[in-house]
C-alpha cells in the first residue's frame, strides 16, 4: 500500500470561506482481495471532505477529462483533415502548416552548400593563370623555335618535330580558353562552344593539309583520331580505373547514343567504298554521293547537339551529378580536393582564344608542309604519321584528362571525353572537310578505302560490345589497347 500526502485547498461552500485546517491524508491502496480493485480512503480529520464535496470533486475531474478528450479529438481532426472543420481546428491547422513550412525551409537552408563564386581576375592575373596553370605549357618554348626554323629554312624533319611539340600545349590551351569563354555564357551557348572548338586542332591541321592536296593524309589522320579515342584512350581509362577497382560501372545512356552515331558514321564510310569496289558507280557519282552524305551527317550532328544540350540535357547531367555520390564498383568519390578554377574576364578569354587559334593555324601550316619531307627523312610512311602521330598531337590534352578522370573514379566523364571526341570527328569534322574540299575544288570524299573502312567498323563493334552492359574492368581495357596496336602496326607497315 502506497500512501501519498498532498495539500488540498478547500473551496468555498455555500458562499462562505472555510478556514485553513491541517491537510488531509489521502491513502491510495490496492486491496489484496481476489477482486484486486483500487480504493481510496479519506480521513475524517478534514471537515470539508464530506461525501458531497467528494462527489463534486469527482464530477469536476470528469468534466476536465471530457474537455481534454475534446481537445485531443480536435487536434487529431486538424492533423488528419477528418471530421468537421471547426474554427479552432482551422486555426490549429493553419499554425501547424506554418510551423511545418518554417521547419522545411530551415532544413533546406542548413543543408544547402554555400558555393564560393570567385571574382574574375584582371587581364594580367588571368593571363598568368592561363599560361602557367599547367605544367604542359612549359613546351610553349617550342612554338617560337618551330616558327624560327620554318622561316630560316630548316629541314623538314626539324620543322615537323618542333611543330608537333609546339602543338601539344597549344591544343590544351585552346580547350581551356574555350571553357573560359563558355563560363560567361549560358549552358546552351557554352555547350555549343565546346562542341565547336573541342576538336579545333584536328580541324585546322586538316584544312591546311587539304590545301596542300594531302587527301590521304587527311583521311588517315581523321580515322586515326577516331580510333585513338575509341580504342587507345578508352582502353587506357579502363586499365587506369582497374588499378584501383575490380569493376568499373558507368552510365550507358550517353555511351549508347554515341555508339549509335558512330555506327551511322561507319555506314556512311562503308557504302561509297563498297560501291567503288563493286564498280557499280562512277568516280563523279561517288564524289557526289559523298558530298550528299556529308550534308546529312552534319544535319544529324546538329540534331544530336540539340538532343544533348536542350531536349534531353537532363540525361547527360545526371552523369555528372552521380559522380559526387557514393557508389559501388569504382564510382566512389575519394574526396579529392579540386583546385579552384581561375575565372577570366570575357575580353581576356576572347583575346587568348584568338591568339591561340592563330598560333595553331601557323604551326599547322608548317607541320603539313613538312610531312612528306619528314616521312622521307625519318623513313616513316605517311600512314604512320597520319594515323599515329597527328592524332596524338591533336588529342594529347584530352587523353591526359580522360586518364586523370578515370583514376579518380569519374568514368562517366572519362568516357564522355573519349566517345564524345570520336563522335564529333566522325559526324562533324569529316563532313566539314568533305564540304570544304567541295568548296576549294579538292576531291575529298568518304571513300576511305576497303581496309580503312573495315578496321573502323570492327573497332566500333568491339567498343560497343565492351560498353554495352555499363561496366568494365582492366581486361576490357587491355583488349581495346591491343586492337589499337594491331591497327597501328598495320598502317605503319602498309605500302
Amino acid at each position: 500500500i502506497v500512501s501519498l500526502s498532498c495539500r488540498v485547498k478547500s473551496a468555498p461552500t455555500n458562499g462562505a470561506d472555510v478556514q485553513d485546517t491541517p491537510p488531509p491524508v489521502l491513502h491510495f491502496g490496492r486491496s489484496c482481495s481476489t477482486s484486486s480493485q483500487s480504493h481510496i480512503k479519506f480521513s475524517s480529520s478534514h471537515p470539508s471532505l464530506t461525501p458531497a464535496s467528494t462527489t463534486k470533486s469527482r464530477e469536476t475531474k470528469k468534466h476536465m477529462a471530457s474537455i481534454q478528450e475534446q481537445s485531443y479529438q480536435a487536434e487529431k481532426a486538424a492533423l488528419t483533415g477528418t471530421g468537421p472543420v471547426l474554427h479552432s481546428q482551422a486555426s490549429y491547422r493553419k499554425k501547424w502548416r506554418k510551423s511545418l513550412l518554417v521547419a522545411r525551409f530551415t532544413t533546406i537552408l542548413l543543408n544547402q552548400k554555400k558555393e564560393f563564386v570567385p571574382h574574375p581576375l584582371s587581364f594580367a592575373e588571368g593571363s598568368k593563370a592561363l599560361l602557367f596553370g599547367n605544367r604542359l605549357n612549359i613546351l610553349l618554348v617550342f612554338v617560337p623555335l618551330a616558327i624560327a626554323s620554318a622561316v630560316t629554312g630548316g629541314s623538314d624533319g626539324l620543322v615537323f618535330s618542333l611543330s608537333c611539340i609546339g602543338l601539344l600545349p597549344l591544343a590544351n590551351l585552346l580547350g581551356e580558353a574555350t571553357e573560359k569563354v563558355a563560363h560567361h555564357t549560358n549552358d546552351t551557348v557554352g555547350g555549343l562552344l565546346n562542341a565547336s572548338f573541342g576538336n579545333a586542332t584536328e580541324l585546322i591541321v586538316s584544312v591546311f593539309a587539304l590545301n596542300n592536296g594531302l587527301i590521304q593524309v587527311v583521311q588517315v589522320s581523321l580515322l586515326g583520331s577516331i580510333l585513338s579515342n575509341l580504342l587507345l584512350v578508352m582502353g587506357c581509362s579502363f586499365i587506369t580505373a582497374g588499378i584501383r577497382w575490380k569493376l568499373v560501372k558507368f552510365n550507358t545512356l550517353a555511351t549508347s547514343s554515341n555508339m549509335s552515331l558512330l555506327l551511322l558514321a561507319c555506314l556512311s564510310i562503308i557504302v561509297p567504298g563498297m560501291l567503288e569496289s563493286l564498280h557499280d558507280i562512277s568516280d563523279a557519282n561517288e564524289l557526289h554521293l559523298s558530298r550528299l552524305i556529308a550534308v546529312l551527317l552534319l544535319a544529324i550532328y546538329s540534331i544530336f547537339v540539340y538532343f544533348q544540350l536542350v531536349s534531353h540535357h537532363s540525361l547527360f547531367e545526371e552523369e555528372e551529378e552521380e559522380e559526387d555520390k557514393d557508389e559501388e564498383g569504382g564510382t566512389t568519390k575519394e574526396g579529392e580536393e579540386e583546385e579552384e578554377e581561375a575565372i577570366l574576364t570575357m575580353s581576356c578569354a576572347l583575346f587568348w582564344l584568338a591568339v591561340i587559334t592563330v598560333l595553331v593555324a601557323v604551326l599547322s601550316e608548317y607541320l603539313t608542309g613538312a610531312i612528306e619531307g619528314a616521312a622521307e627523312g625519318f623513313s616513316m610512311s605517311e600512314g604512320l604519321i597520319g594515323f599515329v602521330i597527328l592524332p596524338i598531337v591533336g588529342n594529347a590534352a584530352e587523353h591526359a584528362t580522360a586518364l586523370v578522370m578515370s583514376y579518380k573514379g569519374k568514368m562517366d566523364l572519362a568516357l564522355s571525353v573519349a566517345l564524345g571526341s570520336s563522335t564529333q570527328i566522325a559526324l562533324f569534322v569529316i563532313p566539314v572537310m568533305v564540304v570544304y574540299g567541295w568548296c576549294i575544288g579538292q576531291p575529298m570524299s568518304l571513300m576511305f578505302g576497303a581496309f580503312e573502312s573495315a578496321v573502323t567498323f570492327l573497332s566500333v563493334i568491339i567498343s560497343a560490345v565492351v560498353v554495352n552492359n555499363g561496366q568494365s574492368h582492366y581486361l576490357h581495357g587491355t583488349l581495346l589497347v591491343t586492337a589499337y596496336v594491331i591497327i597501328a602496326m598495320s598502317f605503319s607497315l602498309r605500302d
